[in-house]
């Protein structure tokens, strides 16, 4: 007899998903023509971290087929995440704003509204995500809103060969307006999440144009915090019910205005290499009383083929020091920088462990070692990896 008990349907899907791995490893080790045994057991489960998610770039050379998207939700839906976002600087089809789109195959908003709900089927939150103060360089080229940037004629950055306008002004009210236009037009495609990730990461040229005389008063990071604050407050006002996140990489370079953020919004702590501080980064919003995620990464971006061992070592780092001091979330990013190289399934393997760690952080006691992950050391774990891949995604019995 199998007996399963969960305290709401949410339960009862991660316990259907747990027996489903228990008889598939169990089919997988039959003999042809034998029935299947499933060992008698008891397990008492339930997730390290609330929280876990996968953030996929679609705005960096390659937006995915509504197909693909719906095969990859089934692949988090399968191994318990509860959040999937849709990393969006242009590639959505806003109304009123074809020009900054129309080349980019973007996602339509019938789509996303598909999207959402086959999400919501399975248990997922699709939470949207549009960049809304840096990596504005796709809106801001273009005359129409160039008017808006903080520095018209361009800056180098590591996103274009040439010079461009890349921040909007924070001073700038019609900054704001546009934003307003922006969520009211993805939120109303995403009616029942929870969350919205509004970016603001990367602000590379703040206080390099219109800002500089406010910068220079005030100090970068205040200015800063007060667009932050605006955005904020934009949302409490036109979309009450929606948690706000945004990256917290520009405050962490102004640690004593930590404690000036809101707290019933949620800031997001990336760092990509295997020796990135999450520890005192996650131990500085826990001691502010600020609710934050860890966002580790793949490590399959500006490669081939990824890597492999800085992956493990910062999707590690991200859940020891999340569980630690009490991280709300955990977000595996995957992005396209640079010509978006990788194919999908070299960012499975992120997919997967990520999905281990945030959901059983008893599995970090089991690596071998405190400080980092070798390849070499922990070569059984990712054959492991491998098998679960060959089991769970490719269907492939040959491993």
């Amino acid at each position: 007899m199998i007996q399963i008990i969960g305290y709401d349907n949410l339960a009862l899907n991660y316990a259907v998903q747990t027996l489903f791995q228990i008889v598939v490893i169990a089919h997988n080790s039959t003999k042809e023509g034998d029935a299947i045994s499933i060992p008698g057991c008891q397990i008492y489960d339930y997730p390290s971290i609330s929280f876990r998610g996968v953030m996929l770039d679609i705005s960096r050379d390659k937006v995915p087929t509504l197909e693909t998207l719906k095969s990859i939700i089934d692949i988090l839906w399968s191994i318990k995440y509860n959040q999937f976002q849709l990393y969006i600087e242009h590639t959505f089809a806003y109304r009123g704003h074809e020009d900054v789109w129309k080349s980019a195959s973007p996602i339509l908003p019938s789509e996303m509204k598909e999207l959402h709900q086959y999400c919501k089927e399975r248990f997922i939150d699709l939470v949207p995500n549009q960049n809304s103060f840096g990596h504005m360089h796709r809106w801001l080229i273009h005359e129409k809103y160039k008017s808006l940037a903080e520095n018209e004629a361009g800056i180098d950055h590591g996103f274009s060969a040439t010079p461009e306008p890349y921040s909007l002004n924070p001073l700038d009210p019609n900054s704001i307006l546009l934003l307003k236009d922006l969520y009211n037009q993805m939120l109303l495609c995403c009616s029942t999440s929870k969350f919205v990730n509004v970016g603001m990461d990367e602000t590379f040229d703040l206080g390099l144009g219109k800002s500089k005389q406010e910068c220079e008063e005030k100090g970068v990071g205040r200015v800063y915090l007060e667009f932050l604050l605006l955005v904020y407050k934009l949302l409490k006002s036109e979309h009450p019910s929606y948690t706000m996140q945004y990256w917290g990489d520009i405050i962490l370079n102004h640690p004593e205005l930590i404690p000036s953020l809101p707290k019933d919004s949620i800031a997001l702590l990336w760092g990509y290499e295997g020796n990135h501080p999450f520890e005192k980064h996650t131990k500085q919003f826990k001691d502010a009383n600020i609710p934050f995620y860890v966002c580790p990464g793949t490590s399959s971006w500006n490669s081939i083929s990824g890597r492999t061992t800085n992956m493990v070592n910062n999707l590690k780092s991200a859940a020891l020091h999340g569980i630690a001091n009490n991280a709300l979330g955990y977000l595996v990013t995957d992005w396209g920088d640079h010509g978006h190289w990788q194919t999908l399934p070299i960012s499975y393997p992120g997919f997967f462990i990520g999905a281990e760690f945030s959901w059983n952080g008893n599995t970090l006691k089991g690596l071998d070692d405190n400080s980092g992950f070798d390849q070499g050391a922990n070569l059984e774990y990712l054959n492991k990896v491998g098998r679960v891949l060959d089991l769970f995604v490719f269907q492939d019995k040959s491993a």
